[in-house]
């Protein structure tokens, strides 16, 4: 409601006093009122003065504020050291101001209204928020007081030991702690201690146990055991007898984990702290045999060609990683082949045949693929040669592979040829196979025939298993208060993309709120590198019905920025070496060269790079000067935490040797002070550098993939919109609602936004909503912001939908068009300001976690949430169908059918998070117009495109409302789609954009079959002839040609005047975006609209946009729609704005902003907040006073007059009435001034305040 909350108190009975001191301090006010005087001069003046204060000593939260998704640890003063040359304004910190803009500001300010100390700062952090994540239906816990972080329990027992590790932790002990914790103290109650029976319910008892125990599985949906006590409590009560107590369900629980658990083990960390990981074999081991995953595993990488839809498309994949990971070996035909490993294949064009040395396979053309080298014999010797001359590594289909080594190695006599276990040299040079032409070298890497995997594998196949490592922090109480808890997941990269994110698929490793993310990485490192040297860990897959080997390796690893960095050995954003990947920086002394290099890509930053930087560091702490480490380090920009424990050590022994050379005489010295540092780091680890630094085939720098969530979303956007919303009025704040309200969401997949959500809780918005204003930015955003910061927002919007492209269909072209929008957007931001440079950004499962934390004792988290994890785990493999080994006769089984059978109860699927696993197509499903009754065919317009005499067309038919699509997009009625055209000229299928008329089904039932069609108006539309100022193709919906889109048949026939064609549903391809094209026909805003309060209509009316029925027919296609994005590049222009070359986008922003700055006010950049602020119309003024004459107040609005009846000062000469009434014609600035007034005569062109005569240039 307010700005700023804490500057006004209220008497409980609607009235509000200001307590900053204004003019009238002790007048009470109505909220209408309030609302106004927040908006005044002294007011806003007041607030930033507090503001002001507020920010000069920022609190932790402060800093996290200014610098969303920065931990403050990385605000290290010894890296944030600056060259003296490189104080300008351009890179130092970014604080905005509160808003609305005034006449007085500083032209290139940027507005901020929740820094304020008084405005309303009870939010959740954006950046903990997941807009990936899906609603919770299900709540936590059943009971909460007025702190979360407390559990309100009359059985709770006090805990007399604590762990001093846990700090200030608070621990609830007694019996509210989690299931996965086993207590020997089972007094009074007998414990299970059963063989597992073999049963229904394998491996549990009965039905009563298993579902009591499953209770304690559900992601979303966290038991503690008072509820659980509560459960049982009830079901007794209801009449059902031998329920298992809780302490019984534990003690049982045991069993289940060894079975089919996660194996949790503790781990001493290098640095000194204990975690607690699960073991990576057992869940690889575990998801090969769970027959709802492993159908969906790709283990090979493909050669698709310009198509990149999965990581196996993708070159890291294909080409980068060594083919020893990528694809180890393949079996064709019964034949096993592996890498580099000799092999007899044909290769030539008249069956010539040879030795070939694989080096990776790959699939194309759903066939297998391997890139090999040709092997010759020696000119001189008997042995085999590696032919690397040009043209002699090629391409060859599997099939053409004759002999694997194994066999070749007992023919090869056969064929004439040298003993393939021996090859020694290569040829890179040479027009001649002759040993005078040749240039022979020795292999850097010997060639070891057979491939020392043959032997491990032993006739089993051995499968590529690439992992997405992710690490983020999360808070450990529900209410998010300082519990902070970093956590280690992975997924399996080569899971479908639309599986890989679902929370079914995402696998815990680690968490702990003592150990480091890198303590806890290094633990898994040294799991990874266990498996790898062992050759693999061995699964039974479900698939081929067959035990394999799984080889691990790390794909790429994701989080927030600043987690990125941490892995990356980086100083973070906030240092001068900014970017993680390449060295730009922003040190330079000019602003120019800083505005370039932050606009450009540095040189690319690599491991070798990242460990020479760590080493010099070390070798300056040795030398006894550990200062000039992080001098080093703000150089570089490479800061490893991982390091910098052992560096303090040393830094700490260093500066206590110099402390004590006064008083000892044997310490003085350099020697010494060498000698004693250079003994305390041998008694370190060896490796004390990151270990991901040390993983083969891994850049940390390069593999750290941009995290869209929290750069662009959580980044740009958000700041963007604070920014926006915070220079608006209370009267421009009302058209932006009015927008927002009135924007039609049709074909954006998400519900109808709230303007007074997004508009008043800007500074409290998550991710899911940045989302949604991204997508709405061009059409509610026109004319309420100045016209550079429009442009970048339309920027924005032509890039937003490329990051979130999830199919790529030519890389090439979208690699081009990324690179452009990513400089447009750039160049577009530093046009309106180079202060937004100072912000570096411009270079789901955490509620799972957090659920898990809460139920923990808080006595050993690390341990307790892991062993809950794989309790979860089991549980999860179980009901999935998962194979085991029965503990008793060694053999494959599955659990009981019983088990088996709540895969297909609707409840337990929800609550175990599986219904997108498990979720069946809703194409053609649909929804009858409400109160619409059956019609006859014949009476219906889609019966002149569609004849009746067809005979998939029944008599009666029902008009819908909607129907899902082939793509599962929902087509409404009114709406608008995109669909597949055949044109009459070249017969090629052509993607049309069209609205979408009538749909039609039979009356019997709601199935998929009953769904006849679609009716569709095309529309025209010329891709260049965009609309101004959207910048985005005009559609017109006038014409005479209609489209029907039959679900069933394809038939093409012609009837009356009409371009009939019928298509089938697939052809209808998805749900497209349009909004009114309201710039061009000045749409006005009007108070009509209805309240509804409860399902009710009020009286009271609500501001809303009122199109022209004339006009409706002017459409716009949004190109900012973030779903769809493949269909809708077809209508993508070849125009960019602002099309120039780096230098000219430099010259122009330096010059823009040194003219803001010295022309003030009068600038026209600066003055555009101050008309947006500002909506004037010519009113009849109410004035306060006698009776004064007619008066000539303020001039009339930007852009036309508005006779609306509002508030305003009507004395003349500037002085304000105050005896009585006054009709004259005054400011209209109440929200009646508003009404009927089209949105560009409210504002429109930007115009010059003038203060001394309180008027508009």
């Amino acid at each position: 409601m307010f700005r700023y909350p804490k500057a006004l108190v209220t008497d409980g009975h609607g009235q509000y006093m200001c307590i900053l001191g204004c003019e009238s301090p002790s007048r009470w006010m109505w909220k209408s009122k309030a609302l106004r005087h927040e908006g005044s001069h002294r007011h806003i003046e007041l607030v930033r003065g507090l503001s002001v204060q507020g920010q000069s000593a920022p609190s932790e939260q402060d800093e996290d504020d200014l610098m969303p998704g920065i931990d403050s640890d990385d605000l290290d003063a010894d890296i944030e050291v600056e060259d003296a040359n490189a104080s300008m304004s351009f890179h130092s910190p970014v604080i905005g101001i509160s808003g609305p803009a005034l006449f007085d500001d500083p032209p290139d300010a940027i507005y901020d209204d929740w820094q304020s100390p008084l405005a309303d700062h009870n939010m959740d952090d954006p950046a903990e928020s997941h807009w990936l994540d899906d609603a919770n239906p299900f709540p936590s816990t059943l009971f909460a007081g007025e702190n979360d972080d407390q559990r309100v329990n009359s059985m709770t027992v006090d805990a007399t030991d604590s762990d001093s590790d846990c700090g200030s932790i608070p621990s609830t002990g007694g019996d509210d702690q989690p299931l996965s914790l086993f207590e020997d103290d089972t007094e009074g109650e007998a414990a299970v201690t059963e063989p597992l029976h073999n049963g229904a319910y394998w491996p549990w008892k009965n039905a009563k146990e298993a579902y009591f125990d499953c209770m304690g599985a559900f992601p979303r949906a966290v038991f503690s055991e008072p509820e659980l006590n509560i459960t049982r409590w009830f079901a007794e009560k209801c009449g059902v007898n031998d329920i298992p107590t809780v302490r019984q369900i534990k003690m049982r629980r045991k069993d289940i984990l060894k079975l089919a658990g996660g194996n949790p083990a503790e781990m001493d960390g290098k640095l000194g702290n204990i975690y607690t990981l699960l073991d990576l074999k057992e869940i690889l081991a575990h998801e090969w045999a769970n027959p709802l995953v492993r159908p969906h595993v790709t283990v090979y990488p493909e050669d698709a060609g310009k198509f990149l839809a999965e990581p196996s498309q993708a070159e890291k994949w294909r080409s980068e990683v060594s083919g020893a990971l990528a694809s180890p070996m393949v079996r064709y035909n019964g034949k096993d082949y592996f890498v580099m490993e000799p092999t007899l294949a044909v290769f030539g064009p008249n069956g010539e045949y040879g030795p070939v040395l694989p080096s990776r396979f790959f699939i194309r053309d759903d066939k297998f693929w391997a890139r090999v080298q040709m092997l010759r014999t020696h000119p001189a010797e008997a042995v085999l040669v590696i032919d690397s001359r040009d043209e002699a590594c090629i391409e060859l289909p599997v099939s053409t592979f004759l002999l694997p080594y194994d066999e070749l190695q007992l023919s090869y006599h056969y064929h004439g040829l040298p003993d393939p276990s021996k090859i020694t040299h290569v040829a890179r040079k040479g027009s001649n196979w002759t040993t005078v032409d040749l240039q022979l070298d020795d292999l850097d890497v010997p060639v070891v025939a057979p491939n020392p995997l043959r032997a491990i594998a032993a006739g089993r196949q051995v499968f590529s298993v690439p992992l997405w490592l992710y690490c983020d922090d999360t808070s450990g109480n529900v209410s998010k208060k300082w519990n902070k808890h970093n956590s280690l997941l992975i997924t399996l990269a080569g899971l479908a993309p639309k599986y890989v994110h679902l929370i079914y698929n995402i696998h815990f490793l680690a968490t702990s709120n003592i150990a480091p993310p890198l303590e806890m990485v290094e633990g898994f490192i040294e799991m990874l590198k266990d498996i790898q040297g062992k050759g693999g860990v061995e699964a039974y897959d479900c698939l081929y019905g067959e035990l394999v080997l799984l080889l691990p390796w790390i794909l790429g690893i994701n989080g927030d920025n600043p987690m990125q960095s941490e892995f990356a050995s980086h100083i973070g954003m906030t240092g001068r070496c900014f970017c993680r990947v390449c060295t730009a920086s922003k040190g330079a002394a000019k602003e120019t060269d800083r505005l370039r290099e932050f606009m450009s890509v540095g040189d690319t930053r690599t491991t070798e790079s990242t460990i020479a930087g760590i080493e010099a560091q070390l070798a300056e702490i040795l030398r006894g000067a550990p200062s000039n480490a992080s001098t080093f380090a703000t150089a570089s920009g490479v800061k490893d935490k991982y390091f910098q424990h052992f560096a303090d050590i040393l830094s700490e022994a260093c500066a206590e040797i110099k402390e004590k050379r006064a008083q000892n005489p044997a310490m003085q010295g350099d020697a010494y002070l060498k000698e004693t540092l250079k003994k305390l780091r041998d008694s370190f680890p060896a490796d004390m550098f990151n270990p991901l630094l040390y993983v083969y085939d891994l850049n940390v720098n390069s593999d750290s993939p941009v995290e869209i969530l929290h750069v662009i979303l959580l980044g740009f956007v958000k700041y963007f919109w604070r920014d926006a919303v915070s220079r608006q009025t209370n009267e421009t704040k009302r058209i932006l609602k009015a927008r927002i309200n009135a924007f039609n969401v049709d074909g954006l997949g998400i519900t109808k936004p709230r303007g007074h959500t997004l508009v008043q809780y800007a500074g409290s918005l998550t991710g899911r909503d940045f989302r949604v204003i991204l997508q709405l930015a061009p059409s509610i955003l026109q004319g309420l912001v100045p016209e550079p910061a429009y442009e970048a927002w339309l920027a924005l919007s032509r890039l937003g939908p490329l990051a979130f492209q999830p199919i790529i269909t030519d890389k090439t072209k979208y690699l081009t068009r990324l690179e452009d929008a990513i400089f447009d957007f750039l160049a577009c931001t530093a046009l309106w300001n180079t202060q937004w440079f100072n912000k570096p950004k411009f270079h789901s499962y955490n509620a799972v976690i957090r659920g898990r934390s809460v139920h923990s004792n808080h006595l050993a988290p690390s341990a307790d949430i892991g062993i809950s994890f794989s309790f979860m785990h089991a549980v999860r493999h179980l009901i999935s169908g998962g194979y085991l080994r029965d503990p008793e006769s060694g053999e494959l089984r599955r659990a009981g059918q019983a088990i088996l059978d709540l895969g297909t109860d609707k409840v337990f699927v929800q609550l175990m998070g599986m219904q997108k696993l498990l979720h069946v197509s809703d194409a053609g499903e649909f929804r009858h117009e409400p109160k619409s009754k059956p019609v006859q065919w014949s009476t219906t317009r889609a019966a002149r495109v569609f004849p009746k005499q067809h005979a998939s067309v029944p008599t009666m038919v029902q008009a819908c409302s909607c129907a899902v699509l082939a793509n599962e997009d929902t087509a409404v009625s009114g709406g608008y789609v995109a669909y597949l055209h055949r044109n009459a000229e070249n017969s090629k299928e052509e993607v049309h954009i069209g609205r979408v008329v009538e749909i039609w089904s039979e009356v019997r039932r709601h199935d998929p079959e009953c769904l006849l069609g679609f009716l569709i108006k095309p529309c025209s539309l010329d891709i260049e002839d965009t609309a101004p100022p959207y910048r985005m193709p005009r559609l017109d919906t006038r014409g005479d040609s209609e489209v029907w889109c039959n679900w069933k048949v394809r038939t093409t026939f012609a009837c009356f005047t009409w371009m009939i064609l019928t298509r089938l549903l697939k052809d209808c391809m998805a749900a497209i975006s349009t909004f009114h094209n309201c710039a061009a026909h000045n749409c006005s805003v009007t108070q009509t609209k209805p309240v509804i309060q409860e399902r009710r209509r009020r009286t009271r009316l609500d501001w809303e946009i009122t199109h022209t029925p004339e006009t409706e027919h002017d459409r716009v296609l949004n190109l900012a729609q973030l779903t769809n994005t493949v269909v809708l590049d077809t209508f993508r222009g070849s125009r960019r704005y602002p099309g120039l070359p780096l230098e000219t986008v430099l010259e122009r922003a330096i010059a823009n902003h040194q003219e803001i700055i010295e022309q003030g006010s009068s600038h026209p950049l600066a003055s555009q907040s101050a008309a947006a602020r500002r909506g004037q119309g010519r009113g009849r003024g109410h004035g306060r006073g006698g009776i004064q004459p007619q008066s000539q107040g303020a001039p009339e609005a930007t852009g036309g007059s508005t006779q609306g009846r509002g508030r305003g000062e009507g004395a003349p000469s500037r002085a304000r009435a105050r005896g009585g009434q006054s009709r004259g014609r005054g400011r209209g600035r109440g929200s009646e001034a508003l009404r009927g007034a089209p949105l560009g005569e409210q504002i429109q062109d930007w115009q010059t305040y003038v203060p001394e005569t309180n008027s508009f240039i």
